[in-house]
């Protein structure tokens, strides 16, 4: 068999792209990019649209890399964490602690762009190291380049059968260092073509022993925000890549076995226009939900009740204890707020084996993320 894989690695930066030839996708997801922003900055509080839809981002990106749970699962979890809880004894709560720390590596790398940090391997080590924090792949040393040769392939290959072996350890230094000077400078001018080649270049490299797939698809999104494409990296692009991921995978390795872009580019740039589209969607009916329950819950005539859907909407999964820290108010206010949220079908009790600190959820919000 021929041994094709050693051949296949990551080709210098900038690379040389016919831009004309893609001129039209790139104009398009511009604008659904500016649609999708204009959106969000006229919301009246953006701040409660994206922590949803980064949930889903997380749970999708995951999905791609066998990781079964969802956007309630994940709020569940994050409610019961806030009061503790032991370590994970099934796969699923394995998964859902990986879709979480997901979220937490996202919340990280936003503020640290909020305080002008480029993105840089010492960023992208931290974000990996929270990713991989207690979960499977936490023995791959998390945080840290790979020091070993690994390949990419099905079950059972060996190195020399396998789809694509990635550049030894020794090379990641230097390649990591091309990569975040591309990143970080205007050898590409057009924002698009970089973040797209950016991703490529990052799984071409593979630069972990663990978890670049999920790093990768991060970065899209804090990329777009860095760059002030979106007011916050709440994008949810990896629905694209899961509903289309074995064009996803032959397109990335297209690039692999050409060296050519514009094929990985065209199908990165539709992912931008189309998720671009579905996201916006998601935030006009969320943005609609807000409202609704925004004046049914003023209805109730309660002090707090305003500042509740608020909290809902940042934490779709509550507990009075998470409450009772969020509005600082007695416990027995706290209790009677969540009985008449309840009783007025704004949320919803979510049976769980912890008999204190029961979880209540917000069921017409997660409803609106799970389409």
């Amino acid at each position: 068999m021929e041994n094709k894989q050693f051949s296949l690695k990551p080709p210098p930066l900038p690379p040389e792209i016919d831009k004309g030839a893609l001129l039209g996708e790139i104009i398009e997801a511009h604008k659904a990019l500016g649609r999708l922003s204009g959106l969000m900055e006229n919301l009246l509080n953006p701040t409660l649209i994206a922590a949803p839809l980064l949930a889903k981002e997380a749970v999708l990106s995951s999905r791609i890399e066998g990781t079964h749970s969802t956007v309630e699962e994940a709020f569940v979890y994050d409610a019961e964490g806030a009061v503790g809880r032991e370590p994970q004894k099934t796969t699923r709560e394995q998964d859902t602690r990986e879709v979480n720390n997901y979220r937490k590596a996202v919340f990280a790398a936003e503020e640290a762009i909020k305080k002008q940090q480029p993105i840089t391997e010492r960023l992208v080590k931290h974000l990996h190291a929270i990713l991989l924090d207690s979960v499977r792949g936490a023995r791959k040393t998390p945080g840290e380049f790979r020091r070993e040769q690994v390949f990419i392939g099905k079950p059972g290959d060996t190195i020399e059968s396998a789809a694509y072996v990635p550049p030894p350890p020794q090379e990641l230094p230097r390649l990591m260092s091309d990569w975040e000077r591309y990143v970080n400078t205007d050898e590409e001018k057009e924002d698009l073509i970089r973040i797209g080649v950016a991703h490529y270049q990052f799984e071409a490299i593979h630069p972990f022993s663990d978890g670049n797939g999920r790093i990768g698809r991060l970065l899209i999104p804090l990329m777009l925000y860095e760059r002030n494409l979106l007011p916050n990296p709440a994008l949810y692009i990896s629905g694209y890549f899961d509903d289309k991921r074995d064009e996803y995978y032959d397109r990335l390795h297209g690039v692999d076995e050409t060296g050519h872009f514009e094929g990985w580019l065209r199908f990165f740039f539709d992912a931008v226009s189309e998720q671009s589209r579905r996201t916006q969607r998601t935030v006009v009916e969320m943005n609609e939900l807000y409202h609704r329950m925004s004046a049914e819950a003023d209805g109730l005539g309660l002090q707090y009740a305003r500042g509740l859907v608020d909290f809902l909407f940042e934490r779709p999964a509550i507990t009075h204890s998470s409450l009772k820290h969020r509005i600082g108010a007695a416990r027995g206010t706290t209790y009677s707020l969540i009985d008449r949220f309840v009783e007025a079908g704004l949320l919803e009790f979510f049976p769980s084996e912890k008999k204190r600190n029961r979880v209540y959820i917000c069921r017409r919000l997660i409803e609106v993320l799970s389409r």
